[in-house]
């Protein structure tokens, strides 16, 4: 979230919002990258299932699946 401050933070006009593009995009996708990695990792923890039927069942949880 810090580098795409900084770059958002330090562009100046229309060429230094494009300069900022770059940074961004690969900030994003870094982080992506790094969810996703880590989803990988519990699933792979959750042998058995129990982590994913505790998150699904979770009331709290809910919300954040009702549309999958």
């Amino acid at each position: 979230m810090q580098k795409i401050q900084d770059a958002v933070s330090n562009a100046s006009g229309v060429a230094g919002v494009l300069a900022a593009v770059p940074t961004i995009t690969t900030t994003i996708q870094t982080a992506g990258n790094q969810v996703a990695d880590t989803i990988s990792g519990f699933q792979e923890l959750d042998a058995k299932g129990e982590l994913e039927s505790a998150f699904k069942d979770a009331d709290d949880c809910k919300t954040l699946t009702a549309g999958s």
